[in-house]
């Protein structure tokens, strides 16, 4: 009598993806009176995203990482203070880094009152916030 001893290792089907992901939907932002910066939204319709990524900008052309992440909730509680950023989140997978549609302008303030605008993603539009 014999044994059949199986030598392949279980195999799974690798994830299929067959375009980028599309912008994550009703990104939502709020503050604290510590002045931390509190980020949620839901995945993107009718695409699967495999993480997301919290960048920032202060021009709206170069954008620098904050983090990468699995969740659908962010929190920065070491934002620099008085400075001016745009924030936004953008979902990742296999095929690439999907778009934004919206962006959230934060500057930290010392005495509990921050400020946060919710801007619109559109290419060429230019923005001035003022005081």
């Amino acid at each position: 009598m014999g044994y059949l001893h199986e030598l392949m290792p279980n195999f799974t089907m690798p994830t299929f993806c067959r375009a980028k992901p599309g912008p994550v939907r009703r990104l939502y932002a709020g503050t604290n009176s510590h002045g931390r910066l509190f980020l949620h939204w839901l995945p993107p319709a009718g695409g699967r995203a495999d993480f997301y990524r919290i960048e920032r900008t202060r021009d709206g052309q170069a954008y620098e990482l904050v983090a990468e992440l699995k969740g659908i909730w962010f929190c920065l509680a070491d934002a620099p203070l008085h400075e001016p950023w745009f924030y936004r989140v953008v979902a990742v997978n296999a095929r690439g880094i999907g778009r934004a549609k919206c962006v959230w302008f934060f500057q930290r303030a010392g005495n509990g009152k921050s400020r946060l605008l919710l801007v619109p993603a559109i290419p060429g539009l230019v923005v001035n916030i003022c005081e």
